[in-house]
């Protein structure tokens, strides 16, 4: 029994060996690749100079329509910010409201 226990053990140690070399296999492959593409001119995957978005430049369009993106988030963040603010201060308002309310009511109960 306990032989059996001990093989099925050293089983799944050695498939888990044979896993995880291939694993590593692989992304050597995949790095020696990248490396290759990287060798070829410069040149990445688009046929642009540079990896990702490494020393790009950004045409005049690109640049425009990036920074107006850039402002209208800023806005929407600040209108956000600003409704928010006001929805707060509209809770406390009713808030006291409220209270104001409670101590009329007491007032009248006490005065009976």
């Amino acid at each position: 029994m306990k032989v059996g226990r001990i093989e099925r053990v050293q089983d799944i140690i050695i498939t888990l060996w044979k896993r995880k070399r291939k694993r590593r296999r692989r992304w050597e492959e995949g790095k020696e690749e990248e490396e290759r593409r990287k060798g070829e001119g410069g040149r990445g995957e688009d046929g642009r100079k540079g990896e990702g978005g490494e020393g790009k430049r950004r045409n005049k369009y690109e640049k425009e329509k990036y920074e107006k993106e850039k402002e209208e988030e800023k806005e929407k963040e600040g209108r956000e910010r600003r409704e928010g603010r006001r929805k707060r201060e509209e809770k406390e308002e009713d808030k006291e409201a409220k209270r104001g309310k409670r101590n009329i009511r007491r007032r009248k109960r006490e005065e009976k």
